[in-house]
């Protein structure tokens, strides 16, 4: 550790470029490094003149870092930065690491979370490396790691097969497995691991090594704890339609449909994926910043802000599968308050019609349009979370008025896997069929028009602008009339604003949003009419590869 600061590291920061971030020649300094930079100057200040065993070097450390807390931060931070900056002397600076540290890791795995919260987006591969070092060998010596563990999952991007990204991917990976024991103490780790692998996985399909390890590692904490998994609810449904053709988890699959195994399909789509579990699959950055999209951006200045965060996030061509995951996190994580849906904020319903428009492929279309359905199909009248139907309610009725090609795709999609979501079942399997997702689904409209966020089903539902076969369809699907339907449509106000917070389900809301035109960010049209957009034609949802009949829709692992 002598003499360090006059190698490259120190030589690098003081010359204003990085040795932990990805750095451009314009970009200034990055002040958390600045601040650990000094930290570790001063330990290197401390030890240099110091001629004596590395014992010594621990004894004189410990001194500096047992006079205040603060001090012992500064000293453990300062070796921290020592080892994801210095390769060369990484094995020395971990053991003086070992020998100063008084409180079991928990400063050093402070330091690797603070890295993949605030800084994820910037972080060189090396850094990443060297700090899944610093967590491995906080766990084998028995530390508290199963916080820095899901942290280190989220740095993995959903839809990108960089190498870089498959390269983390599997280096996550290998550090989970390793550290098995860690993982299968914590239950929030099972799921949260469980669930993001299932997920990546799907990505993977040209990966079929990477593929399998990550299947065969879902298939591992599936058999050692199936009810913990199975927390992630009907999201780990979505997540293994995806990948249930393949050798790894075809009979956890079909276990699940056949209800003969630990847990039944009626199990999993009646349970909500706890919101922690949802945010995994974003990185820290991309969920703070499509929270900043629904906390503070206008409407009127909405598209610059989207082209932003579009070109950030969304710039590889395999998103679809994020933008399933942002779809997820939308519906189901953030529910805004009251003071939020009456302001002028881009409400919820704006912000998924708008990454609808950013799918490229059909499959992917279906797949968004299931993310945003799903808590439909079991949705309980009185009880049920407003919330989690909202969006797409608001979604339908907005697009009436002003892109019928958007609501006409949605609701085919509605009224046709209400039918064939669920594939047959022999007696005494399954109390779920889908007649019970039928239900569900009325229950979802009839709760949202009894809560205020639509004033008529039929005025929306069966506006004459659909065509009178969809009428026919979403009529049956919904028990409405279309007797009713005209005269509803004229008394149909603008905006609503008696919106109250229903209980249990958070306010339910947000139907103040302006209408008319397509969501900026958009084509116009809320979707290509070339088929392989979300919004595609009715009729290209014939076969849609959400239905969970014939074991699985994987996307290519069949």
């Amino acid at each position: 550790i002598r003499g360090s600061m006059e190698g490259e590291a120190g030589a690098a920061v003081q010359g204003g470029s990085s040795v932990l971030f990805q750095h451009d020649e314009l970009d200034p300094p990055d002040a958390l490094e600045l601040k650990w930079t000094e930290y570790y100057k001063a330990v290197c200040q401390h030890v240099d003149p110091v001629r004596a065993s590395p014992d010594e070097v621990i004894r004189r450390l410990v001194d500096l870092a047992s006079s205040s807390k603060d001090k012992h931060s500064e000293v453990v931070t300062g070796l921290v930065f020592g080892i994801l900056a210095d390769p060369d002397a990484i094995d020395e600076t971990h053991r003086i690491l070992c020998g100063v540290e008084r409180d079991n890791g928990a400063t050093s795995i402070g330091c690797v979370r603070q890295l993949c919260k605030e800084k994820c987006v910037k972080l060189l591969y090396t850094t990443m490396q060297h700090m899944m070092m610093i967590v491995d060998r906080a766990a084998t010596a028995g530390g508290e790691v199963a916080g820095a563990l899901v942290d280190l999952i989220r740095l993995v991007r959903g839809g990108d097969v960089s190498d870089g990204n498959v390269w983390a991917s599997n280096a996550v990976l290998t550090l989970v497995e390793r550290q098995w024991k860690c993982v299968v103490a914590d239950e929030n780790l099972i799921t949260v691991s469980f669930f993001s692998f299932l997920r990546l996985a799907a990505d993977h399909n040209e990966l079929k090594d990477l593929q399998t390890h990550e299947l065969e590692f879902c298939r591992r904490l599936w058999e050692h704890a199936p009810k913990v998994c199975a927390r992630a609810g009907r999201d780990a449904v979505r997540a293994l339609q995806d990948v249930a053709r393949h050798p790894a988890v075809e009979q956890i699959w079909r276990s699940i449909l056949s209800s003969q195994g630990p847990v039944s399909l009626d199990e999993l789509l009646r349970i909500q994926c706890p919101a922690s579990v949802l945010a995994s699959r974003l990185t820290a950055h991309t969920e703070r910043q499509i929270m900043f999209l629904m906390k503070s951006v206008r409407r009127e200045g909405c598209a610059r802000h989207q082209g932003w965060f579009a070109a950030l996030h969304l710039a590889n061509p395999q998103r679809d599968t994020l933008i399933c995951d942002l779809i997820r996190y939308v519906v189901s994580v953030y529910h805004p308050s009251n003071r939020v849906i009456s302001s002028d904020v881009i409400p919820r319903y704006m912000v998924i019609k708008w990454l609808l428009t950013c799918i490229t492929t059909n499959y992917g279309a279906q797949n968004a349009k299931l993310a945003l359905f799903i808590d439909w199909f079991t949705y309980k009248r009185d009880c049920g979370k407003i919330m989690l139907i909202e969006p797409a309610v608001l979604l339908i009725k907005h697009a009436v008025a002003s892109d019928t090609k958007i609501a006409a795709t949605l609701l085919e999609f509605l009224c046709l896997i209400s039918k064939e979501y669920l594939p047959p079942a022999a007696p005494g399997q399954r109390t779920l069929d889908n007649d019970f997702v039928c239900e569900g689904i009325k229950a979802a409209i009839v709760d949202a028009t009894r809560l205020g966020v639509i004033s008529s089903a039929s005025a929306i539902f069966l506006s004459p602008d659909l065509d009178a076969r969809l009428r026919a369809r979403v009529a049956e699907l919904f028990g409405l009339s279309e007797s009713r339907s005209a005269a509803a449509s004229k008394s149909l106000p603008g905006s609503l604003s008696q919106h109250q917070r229903a209980a249990g389900g958070g306010p339910p809301a947000g139907d103040a949003a302006a209408q008319g035109g397509a969501a900026p960010g958009g084509n116009g049209s809320g979707g290509r009419s070339d088929g392989s957009g979300s919004g595609t034609a009715a009729s290209s949802l014939a076969a849609p590869p959400t239905m969970l009949s014939g074991g699985g829709g994987g996307r290519g692992s069949g």
